[in-house]
This record gives C-alpha cells, structure tokens and sequence, in this order.
C-alpha cells in the first residue's frame, strides 16, 4: 500500500489547493485499512488522492513554494546526516578486502565473514555477519563496531539495525551480525572499530 500510494503522488493534488477537475468520480479512500475523512476521485482512468494527507499520515512533510510541491520523508531526513565522503587520499589509505578476508591489526583480526540477503514478512532485509578475534589468549575488543554502506557509490552510515549474536561469545572471538531493511545491490562495507564516536575512519572496507 505505501508503494502504490507514494507512487501516484506524481499525479496528485495538495488539499489545500483548490484546482478543477471535470469527469470525476469520488472514490471512498482506506488508510492502513481504516476509512478516510477525505474521498479520492477517479478522473479519466486515473486514482487522484490529496498528496498532503497521503504523505503527511506516512511520516512525510509536504511542502508548496512558488508554484513546487516538494515531499521529504523521514527516511530522506534522518539519511541525510548519515552520509560521509572519504578524500582520495584517505579511500587511497583504506584496505579493500573481500568479504571473508581477515584484516589483522596488531593482535586483533578483523572481518566481515558475510553479506546474506533475506525477506521476512515480506520485506527485503541484508545482513552483516562479522567476526573479531584475537590471536591471544583473551581479547580485548572494546566497544562495538558500526558499519557504513555504499550504493551507487554513496556512503551511508548503517544505525537502523537489529543487532544479535551468531555463535557464543569467547574470550579470543565474537561473531555477531547487523540485520536492516535493504533492497539493492551494495557495493562496500565499512567497518568502523568501537563505534562512529571513537572511530573517524574505517580500518577498511569489504567487498562483496
């Protein structure tokens, strides 16, 4: 429902604007299954819905400046502070490994052991499956790591994610995994050791 309702918001109308129509039919309209206060109309073949209700009760702001309807959702909002740029001279420095490869830094190794797709309920989720170990006896891992995504060559910071472990913890390994809704192909991982806070560059990025 939310694909098919954004994807004719192309042919919409804001509410607030008063514009003719002819040949319509009013439509009674359902949101999330619940009856709507407003009716839609079908003029010429086609659902018209008013794009500022639709997109407001989905989390949307809607906005009409000299003459242009702009729509942000919260998705857009919240990725837009996530994003990050690497000069050339810092991507130059970064390891490009494959996913499975280890990266060892001093007796620490690390890697991104997987990159596995899903559907649950259906929806498409990726998941990042990792692993630190040490090549001591106990490790000393510190906080957790966070993970970057890149698609069509843009860099987001990965923080909607269900976080869970893939096999017990041990004092020398820990293997655990990022689960987040997804659909597309991505081209990198950027594993960032301890977290965003402490950790301004990644020690490497993996490719699937």
């Amino acid at each position: 429902m939310k694909k098919f309702l954004f994807g004719t918001t192309a042919a919409l109308v804001i509410s607030s604007l008063c514009l003719p129509v002819t040949a319509s039919t009013p439509l009674k309209l359902f949101f999330n299954g619940k009856a709507s206060s407003i009716n839609a109309v079908m003029i010429n073949g086609s659902a018209y819905v008013p794009v500022r209700y639709v997109s407001e009760n989905l989390g949307a702001k809607v906005t009409y400046i000299n003459g242009t309807i702009n729509i942000t959702s919260k998705d857009a909002a919240a990725t837009s502070g996530n994003v990050l740029t690497f000069s050339k001279d810092e991507l130059s420095k970064m390891r490009i490994l494959r996913v499975g490869e280890k990266l060892e830094i001093n007796d620490l190794k690390y890697s991104v052991l997987a990159l596995v797709h899903e559907q649950k309920k259906g929806v498409d989720y990726d998941k990042i499956i990792y692993c630190e170990e040490t090549t001591g006896i106990v490790g000393n891992f510190g906080e957790l790591p966070s993970f970057a995504i890149q698609i069509n060559g843009k860099i987001t910071k990965l923080t909607d994610y269900s976080f869970s472990a893939e096999q017990d913890t041990k004092d020398y390994k820990r293997v655990y995994s990022y689960s987040f809704p997804h659909k597309g192909e991505i081209q990198c991982i950027y594993y960032f050791v301890n977290g965003f806070q402490k950790s301004k560059t990644p020690i490497g990025r993996w490719i699937p």
